[in-house]
């Protein structure tokens, strides 16, 4: 388990003001993160004349994106979009798996409370578990 999105946003945050602040020139740094809303705040924002900000450009190819292309290509800009479930999606991840992150990222998107798996769905998430530890452990 690693540490907690708050935290890691906190820590990023405080890593880069404490870098753009510094009265010497600080080191050419490269910092790769999927947690673009730091580019927001406003410690960020008033030293983004000192920073670069990138990333890798993809082609959408329906207005729905349930189909894009990685293109491995930096261009100038911070994406505001998630592609995580359409990776998962293409690394073959269960349809029910992406179902249920698809329901949990809006949810938590919109502000609402994430609804609890109903028991059928518990009882399938807790074969896919015991069925993975067996995997796992032989």
């Amino acid at each position: 388990k690693g540490t907690n999105s708050t935290d890691a946003v906190a820590l990023l945050s405080a890593t880069l003001k404490y870098l753009l602040r510094q009265d010497y020139k600080p080191p050419k740094t490269l910092l790769v993160t999927h947690f673009s809303e730091i580019t927001h705040f406003d410690s960020i924002q008033e030293h983004l004349n000192r920073v670069s900000l990138l990333q890798m450009q993809v082609v959408v190819q329906n207005q729905s994106e349930q189909h894009i292309i990685f293109l491995y290509k930096l261009v100038p800009g911070v994406s505001q979009l998630s592609y995580g479930v359409l990776c998962a999606d293409m690394a073959g991840m269960a349809p029910d798996l992406l179902k249920r992150a698809t329901e949990v990222s809006r949810a938590i998107d919109m502000g609402k409370p994430i609804k609890p798996l109903s028991p059928i769905q518990r009882k399938r998430q807790w074969y896919s578990f015991i069925v993975l530890n067996l995997y796992l452990y032989l």
